[in-house]
C-alpha cells in the first residue's frame, strides 16, 4: 500500500468516518490477530484485537506521521498484555531461578518447521512465558524494557526467557521425532 493511501485512510479515521475505520481494519486486522495470537492465544485474540482497535481509534488522532505499523503493533501490544495482566493469567510459574547458562539453546536447522509449526510452539507457551518470550525475542525488547513494562524482576525475566526457549525447544523436537 502506498503511503498517500494510507494517509487518507489515517485522515478519515481522525475525522471519526465509519469508511476509515473499516478500510483501516481490513488492512491491519490479519496482522494485528497475528500479534494477539501470539499474545493472547486462539481463545481471546480476536476480542483482544477488537479492544485493541478500539484504542487505535479512540488514539488516532495523537499519531504523527512516522511509521503507522509500528504505532498500532505497539498498541496491539499493549492491548495484550492488559489483558493479560487483568485477567490474572500472567502469573509466572515456579519463581525459583535458574542460573545455568543458556546451553545448546540452538535448534540446528529451523528452517525445517514451518511457519505455523513455530506460531503453534509459541502459543503452547504458559501465558508468563509466552509474553516474554515475544517481548524479548520476537518485538526485541531489553530485559530491562520488559523488567519496566511487566513490574517484575530482572531474574524473572531472564528464568522465564530460559525455560520458554528450553520448551521450545522440546516442542519443536517432539513435533520433529511425530513427522517421522
Amino acid at each position: 500500500m502506498d503511503t498517500k493511501h494510507l494517509n487518507d485512510i489515517i485522515e478519515l479515521c481522525k475525522r471519526g468516518e465509519k469508511q476509515g475505520r473499516e478500510e483501516l481494519f481490513q488492512l491491519y486486522s490479519p496482522k494485528m490477530l497475528a500479534i494477539c495470537y501470539r499474545y493472547v492465544g486462539s481463545q481471546d485474540a480476536e476480542d483482544v484485537m477488537i479492544d485493541g482497535f478500539i484504542r487505535v481509534y479512540e488514539n488516532i488522532n495523537s499519531y504523527t506521521p512516522n511509521n503507522f505499523s509500528a504505532w498500532i503493533a505497539r498498541i496491539m501490544t499493549n492491548t495484550c498484555l492488559a489483558f493479560l495482566k487483568k485477567e490474572t493469567k500472567f502469573n509466572l510459574l515456579n519463581t525459583d531461578y535458574y542460573n545455568a547458562q543458556e546451553q545448546d539453546m540452538e535448534i540446528d536447522n529451523p528452517i525445517r518447521f514451518t511457519k505455523q509449526d513455530l506460531l503453534n510452539a509459541i502459543t503452547s507457551l504458559p501465558n508468563s512465558y509466552r509474553t516474554i518470550f515475544n517481548l524479548s525475542v520476537v518485538d526485541g525488547y531489553t530485559h530491562d524494557e520488559i523488567c519496566e513494562i511487566l513490574h517484575i524482576e530482572k531474574q524473572t525475566v531472564k528464568t522465564a526467557l530460559y525455560r520458554a526457549k528450553l520448551r521450545l525447544k522440546d516442542y519443536l523436537l517432539q513435533l520433529e521425532q511425530n513427522k517421522r
